[in-house]
């Protein structure tokens, strides 16, 4: 009898894996067909396969770590906007007239604005103003005409917008 209770067990393990395995590449099938329109479902799938960590390393600054996620970005904003130097646009040299056409002046209309709200992928995380994307495409009608001015003015003025605008708490 204990011969006969070991052959099915093996056999039941055996049953037991294969249906585990199918059961495994199925749910992998899905993942990957549906990998165009959930990418999110796919990313997860592959982070939780990765032995390494993600994010940023923590940052020296002033002999200590920063390990904060709001501390690293302003270290890494604040190394970013070094490498940047203050042109002299009174000594601009001349180099004549140009062989190309003048560009058409860029204009940010209301309909492009509302447009790209609307194509806002809500399960993607939020930008650096903490705005969540369900709020941006759900109140894209009603937002739009700011940042139509907003985007326009920085057009117009050749000023991008800074992280003075953000939320108090983040600056």
């Amino acid at each position: 009898m204990e011969e006969q209770d070991w052959d099915n067990f093996k056999t039941m393990r055996r049953l037991a894996k294969q249906k585990i395995k199918k059961a495994h590449n199925d749910y992998l099938k899905e993942i990957l067909d549906e990998a165009l329109e959930n990418p999110k479902k796919f990313w997860q799938y592959i982070k939780s396969k990765k032995q390494t960590a993600s994010g940023v390393a923590p940052l020296a600054q002033h002999n200590s770590l920063v390990v904060d996620a709001q501390g690293k970005a302003e270290i890494l904003s604040r190394q970013y906007d070094s490498v940047f130097t203050d042109e002299d646009m009174v000594n601009v040299p001349d180099l004549g007239d140009s062989p190309y056409p003048d560009m058409p002046e860029v204009e940010v209309t209301l309909l492009g604005v509302q447009k790209l709200l609307q194509g806002i992928n809500p399960a993607k995380a939020c930008g650096p103003d903490q705005i969540p994307c369900r709020i941006l495409k759900d109140y894209a009608i009603e937002i739009s005409p700011i940042l139509q001015i907003i985007f326009n003015q920085s057009l117009a003025t050749g000023q991008s917008v800074t992280k003075t605008i953000m939320p108090s708490k983040l600056t």
